[in-house]
C-alpha cells in the first residue's frame, strides 16, 4: 500500500495540488466578489436616499418660493384687480362685462364724497372768489345754475367779474344732501344761503333747493341747478327797515341791467341804488328791480331835490314812497 507521503508526492507530480490550491482562490474570490456586492449595494442605496432628499428639497423649495410669491402679488392688489371666487366647473352663469366684479372702485361714489365735494364748493364761494372751481367742477359744464353747456373758463370769469362785483357771500351751509332714486349720480340739496349787497350793506338770505349731477368718469360736478329759492325774511327785513321817500328812475327785468344803470347813475354823482319791487308794499308789485336816486325821511325833501334834477332825466323822473307797510304813494 502507498503510504499517504508517496500519495502526496504523486500528486504534486500530476499536478492535482496546484488544482486545488486553485480552488481555494476560486473560494476566496468568490469571497471577495460577495463582499464587493454588498460593498455596491450599500453605495446604492445610500445613492439613492441621497437623491430622494434632493429631490424633496428641491420641491419643498419650490412651495416656498411660489408661497412667497404668492404673497407679495396678494399684497400687491389694488381695488382695480378683479378675483372671481364663483364655481370653476361654470356651474353658475356668468354675464359677459360683469360689472358687478370688474368695476373699478374710484367710480363709485358714495354720500360722504358728494358732502365733501359739496362743502368744498362752499368754501371757495365763500372766499369769494371762482378760481378754484375747477376743483369741483368740470371743464365743460352741461348745467350751471340758468347756464348750459359752458365751459368753466368762462363761469369764473363771469362770477368774478359780475356776482362778486356786486355780492359778497357770508355763508354757503348744507342743509341736507339726498342721493336721487332713479340716478345714482344725481343727488339733491337744500342749504341755506346768505350774501350782503355791496351798494348799501343790505343782507339777504335764502333757503335753497336744488341739484348736481356727478361725472363718473372724472368725479366732479358736470350739473348745478338751484330749482327752488325761497327768501327768508329777517331782523333787517321787518324791524330794523325805516320808511323813505326816493326818487324812481327806472325799472328792469334784469338785476345785471339794473345794476349797469345804478353804476352809470353813481359814476355821474348821484346816490343811487335798486330795489326788488315786490319786496314793498308801497310799490307797484311787478317783478322788477327799481333804480332809485337818493333817500330822505320826508317827502318835502325828496321833492325840492326831485325838481332841482329833473331837467337833467328830460322830466322823466317821479318821487315814490318805500314802505313794507303803507300803501303806494307818489309824487311830482
Amino acid at each position: 500500500m502507498e503510504s499517504d507521503l508517496e500519495k502526496l508526492k504523486k500528486s504534486l507530480k500530476e499536478g492535482k495540488y496546484s488544482t486545488i490550491k486553485n480552488n481555494s482562490d476560486t473560494v476566496d474570490n468568490n469571497e471577495d466578489s460577495v463582499e464587493n456586492i454588498g460593498k455596491r449595494s450599500r453605495k446604492k442605496i445610500s445613492t439613492g436616499v441621497i437623491i430622494i432628499i434632493v429631490i424633496f428639497g428641491l420641491i419643498g423649495s419650490y412651495y416656498i418660493l411660489a408661497s412667497s410669491e404668492y404673497d407679495e402679488n396678494y399684497d400687491n392688489l389694488d381695488w382695480t384687480d378683479t378675483v372671481d371666487t364663483r364655481a370653476e366647473d361654470n356651474s353658475v352663469p356668468q354675464k359677459e362685462n360683469d360689472n358687478t366684479i370688474n368695476r373699478s372702485f374710484d367710480t363709485i361714489y358714495t354720500l360722504r364724497d358728494v358732502i365733501h365735494k359739496l362743502n368744498a364748493y362752499s368754501e371757495i364761494i365763500k372766499s369769494n372768489s371762482a378760481n378754484n372751481l375747477f376743483l369741483v367742477f368740470d371743464q365743460e359744464v352741461r348745467i350751471y345754475h340758468a347756464s348750459t353747456n359752458r365751459n368753466l373758463e368762462s363761469i369764473i370769469e363771469a362770477t368774478n367779474n359780475k356776482y362778486f362785483s356786486k355780492w359778497y357771500v357770508l355763508n354757503d351751509s348744507l342743509i341736507s344732501v339726498i342721493q336721487d332714486e332713479s340716478n345714482s349720480n344725481v343727488f339733491n340739496y337744500t342749504k341755506f344761503y346768505e350774501i350782503i349787497r355791496k351798494s348799501d350793506g343790505k343782507i339777504f338770505k335764502y333757503y335753497i333747493e336744488g341739484y348736481i349731477e356727478i361725472n363718473p368718469a372724472t368725479g366732479k360736478f358736470s350739473v348745478m341747478k338751484d330749482l327752488n329759492t325761497k327768501k327768508l325774511k329777517s331782523h333787517d327785513d321787518e324791524e330794523s327797515f325805516e320808511d323813505f321817500y326816493t326818487i324812481s328812475h327806472s325799472a328792469h327785468n334784469e338785476i345785471a341791467l339794473a345794476e349797469q344803470t345804478r353804476d352809470k347813475l353813481l359814476e355821474a354823482g348821484y346816490q343811487s341804488g335798486i330795489l326788488y319791487i315786490p319786496d314793498f308794499t308801497s310799490l307797484s308789485g311787478v317783478r322788477m328791480y327799481l333804480v332809485y336816486i337818493g333817500k330822505f325821511q320826508t317827502k318835502d325833501s325828496a321833492t325840492i331835490y326831485l325838481n332841482k334834477i329833473d331837467a337833467d332825466f328830460s322830466g322823466n323822473l317821479y318821487g315814490i314812497l318805500v314802505s313794507k307797510t303803507k300803501e303806494r304813494e307818489t309824487f311830482y
